[in-house]
């Protein structure tokens, strides 16, 4: 339940075609803020948001490992299959509908490469965890959850079925059937993001479809209602 006393949230629609986007050999992706050659001061990130990325591999491309610290980096696979390369390069596959956090702490070396004969489809959000002091660690889990009552990923205390975080705050899939309505409260110092996979939304009466990002201020209360069939990340963090 939302405190009805709080007043509406800030949203600032990020239309999808004006997001960054990335081409390299059988690598395609979309950027929701600053990343590698889609440079942007006004998008470094949003609260510790530090990336939302898209990105589609065709079959036998790969991204080669780079070095991260400092952030947990969460992959959803949303289509196809990836064999993740570098530090956790021995670990079982990555298949549709999974879900992989790498707490990067003082510093790993990742990347990805599709398996088999069909593109791979992913999404890749980073968040800030600080100086990276501690050792690396990674979950997985077969199946991401949907909804708002059980996150994906939460951080510190995860409740049971979520992937542990580091960082402060939460990331949910929500999946919303036409014309409902579904409200999400912000504290003090929080903000978040939504990124719309499919289908159409109004945020507190501010409309955004399919590609489109909207970054929503806190405190305060934000009523999302479907227009038609819809399905969305949202990342709570602190601001």
């Amino acid at each position: 339940m939302t405190d009805s006393k709080l007043d509406p949230c800030r949203v600032e629609l990020r239309v999808g075609a004006e997001l960054g986007s990335t081409r390299s050999g059988g690598l395609h992706g979309r950027h929701h803020f600053s990343f590698a050659a889609w440079q942007r001061p006004d998008r470094l990130e949003w609260g510790a948001l530090r990336a939302l990325n898209e990105y589609r591999l065709e079959p036998g491309a790969a991204r080669p490992p780079s070095f991260h610290s400092g952030f947990d980096i969460l992959t959803l696979v949303t289509g196809g299959r990836l064999r993740r390369l570098g530090n956790y390069a021995s670990r079982r596959l990555l298949e549709a509908g999974s879900a992989e956090l790498i707490s990067a702490g003082r510093g790993v070396d990742l990347g990805v490469e599709a398996v088999g004969k069909e593109p791979a489809a992913y999404v890749e959000i980073w968040l800030r965890t600080g100086p990276g002091r501690r050792e690396p660690r990674r979950e997985w889990r077969p199946h991401a959850t949907d909804g708002l009552a059980v996150p994906i990923a939460e951080g510190p205390m995860a409740r049971d079925g979520a992937l542990r975080m580091r960082a402060t705050g939460h990331i949910h899939r929500a999946v919303l059937a036409a014309h409902r309505r579904t409200d999400l409260a912000l504290g003090e110092g929080e903000c978040a993001y939504l990124s719309i996979a499919r289908g159409a939304v109004r945020a507190n009466g501010v409309a955004g479809q399919a590609g489109d990002g909207l970054a929503v201020s806190g405190p305060g209360v934000l009523e999302i209602r479907a227009d038609k069939a819809s399905e969305l990340l949202i990342v709570v963090t602190a601001g």
